[in-house]
Protein backbone atom coordinates (compact mmCIF):
# COMPACT_ATOMS: atom_id res chain seq x y z
CA UNK A 1 0.00 0.00 0.00
CA UNK A 2 1.04 3.90 -0.15
CA UNK A 3 1.95 6.05 2.33
CA UNK A 4 -0.99 7.87 4.04
CA UNK A 5 0.47 11.45 4.29
CA UNK A 6 -3.07 12.77 5.68
CA UNK A 7 -2.40 14.32 9.01
CA UNK A 8 -6.45 14.11 10.73
CA UNK A 9 -7.68 10.94 11.18
CA UNK A 10 -11.15 11.79 9.94
CA UNK A 11 -13.18 12.26 6.90
CA UNK A 12 -16.31 14.72 5.88
CA UNK A 13 -18.17 11.08 5.62
CA UNK A 14 -17.18 10.59 9.34
CA UNK A 15 -18.42 13.66 10.61
CA UNK A 16 -21.58 13.68 8.44
CA UNK A 17 -22.10 10.13 9.96
CA UNK A 18 -21.39 10.91 13.76
CA UNK A 19 -23.49 14.33 12.99
CA UNK A 20 -26.69 11.64 11.87
CA UNK A 21 -26.31 9.24 14.72
CA UNK A 22 -26.55 12.45 17.28
CA UNK A 23 -29.42 13.96 15.13
CA UNK A 24 -31.46 10.78 15.38
CA UNK A 25 -30.92 10.77 18.78
CA UNK A 26 -31.69 14.32 19.46
CA UNK A 27 -34.82 14.09 18.00
CA UNK A 28 -35.98 11.05 20.00
CA UNK A 29 -34.33 12.34 23.59
CA UNK A 30 -35.66 16.29 23.39
CA UNK A 31 -38.19 15.56 25.11
CA UNK A 32 -36.47 15.19 28.47
CA UNK A 33 -34.61 18.34 29.29
CA UNK A 34 -31.60 16.55 30.77
CA UNK A 35 -31.05 14.11 27.56
CA UNK A 36 -30.56 17.51 25.79
CA UNK A 37 -27.55 18.58 27.84
CA UNK A 38 -25.93 15.67 27.87
CA UNK A 39 -26.44 15.65 24.18
CA UNK A 40 -24.97 18.90 23.74
CA UNK A 41 -21.99 17.92 25.87
CA UNK A 42 -21.15 15.21 23.37
CA UNK A 43 -21.80 17.45 20.15
CA UNK A 44 -19.18 20.46 22.68
CA UNK A 45 -16.44 17.51 22.94
CA UNK A 46 -16.63 16.39 19.24
CA UNK A 47 -16.35 19.95 18.20
CA UNK A 48 -13.35 20.21 19.65
CA UNK A 49 -11.65 17.23 19.03
CA UNK A 50 -13.04 16.99 15.06
CA UNK A 51 -11.03 20.31 15.16
CA UNK A 52 -8.45 19.45 16.50
CA UNK A 53 -8.64 16.60 14.07
CA UNK A 54 -8.88 19.10 10.55
CA UNK A 55 -8.42 22.73 11.17
CA UNK A 56 -10.74 23.14 8.63
CA UNK A 57 -13.51 21.13 10.26
CA UNK A 58 -17.09 23.51 9.85
CA UNK A 59 -17.96 23.18 13.28
CA UNK A 60 -21.08 25.88 12.73
CA UNK A 61 -22.22 22.96 9.98
CA UNK A 62 -21.72 19.76 12.29
CA UNK A 63 -23.92 21.60 14.96
CA UNK A 64 -26.39 22.74 12.28
CA UNK A 65 -26.60 18.62 11.46
CA UNK A 66 -26.84 17.17 14.81
CA UNK A 67 -29.73 20.02 15.95
CA UNK A 68 -31.15 19.75 12.48
CA UNK A 69 -35.10 19.25 12.97
CA UNK A 70 -34.69 19.37 16.67
CA UNK A 71 -35.97 23.31 17.18
CA UNK A 72 -38.81 23.15 14.74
Amino acid sequence: MGTFTRSGKFATRHYEAIANAINERARTELLYSDASLGIAAVINALAVLFKNDNPKFDEKRFRAACWRGTHD
